[in-house]
C-alpha cells in the first residue's frame, strides 16, 4: 500500500472539487463526523454558507492502522438547537465504512427528512458508498492535519 501524503492546498482543492458536485439547495445542515471530518466540516460550512454540527466518532486509537475491534464509540451530537430537515454528513475517508454506517444509524429517530454523504476519499474495500466522492484510492492517506498522529517524530524537513 503506497503513502499519499496530503498537502493543505492539495486539501483544500480536492474539497472545492467536492462541494462542486453537491447541490447547494440540497441540504440544511452539516454533519462533521471527528476527528477525521472536523476540518472539511468547517470548509463545507463556510462554502456553503450553512450551519455545521458535531458527531465525534471513534474506532480507531491514535497513530494506529487498523484494528480488529469494530465498536464505534461516540459522543452526544453537537449542534444549536435540535438536528433535524436534510443532513449532509462528511467525513475525510471511508475505509471499511463501519464508522460510517453507525453513524448513519445513530442518526435513526431523529427529525431527519433525507441523509446524504460526502467524502473525500474511499477505500475499495468500503461497504458503502458516499452519495459524493472525489477519489476511489488503496492508498494510506495522510491528511495535514494528521501530523502527530502519523509523524510523531514531526521535523522542519516535512512533505507539507
Amino acid at each position: 500500500m503506497a503513502e499519499r501524503m496530503i498537502s493543505l492546498e492539495e486539501f483544500e482543492n480536492l474539497s472545492e472539487k467536492l462541494f462542486e458536485k453537491i447541490p447547494k439547495d440540497s441540504f440544511d445542515v452539516i454533519l462533521a463526523i471527528g476527528r477525521g471530518g472536523l476540518v472539511l466540516g468547517r470548509y463545507a460550512s463556510d462554502y456553503f454558507e450553512k450551519d455545521m454540527a458535531v458527531l465525534m466518532a471513534r474506532r480507531y486509537k491514535v497513530g494506529e492502522r487498523k484494528s480488529d475491534d469494530v465498536e464505534v464509540l461516540f459522543g452526544e451530537i453537537s449542534h444549536i438547537g435540535q438536528l433535524s430537515g436534510r443532513i449532509l454528513v462528511v467525513d475525510d475517508l471511508l475505509e471499511d465504512g463501519i464508522t460510517m454506517k453507525h453513524v448513519l444509524n445513530k442518526l435513526k429517530g431523529l427529525k431527519i427528512t433525507d441523509i446524504k454523504t460526502a467524502v473525500l476519499f474511499v477505500k475499495p474495500q468500503s461497504k458503502i458508498t458516499p452519495n459524493y466522492f472525489i477519489e476511489k484510492t488503496s492508498d494510506w492517506i495522510v491528511f495535514p492535519y494528521e501530523k502527530n498522529e502519523d509523524f510523531p517524530c514531526w521535523t522542519k524537513e516535512s512533505p507539507f
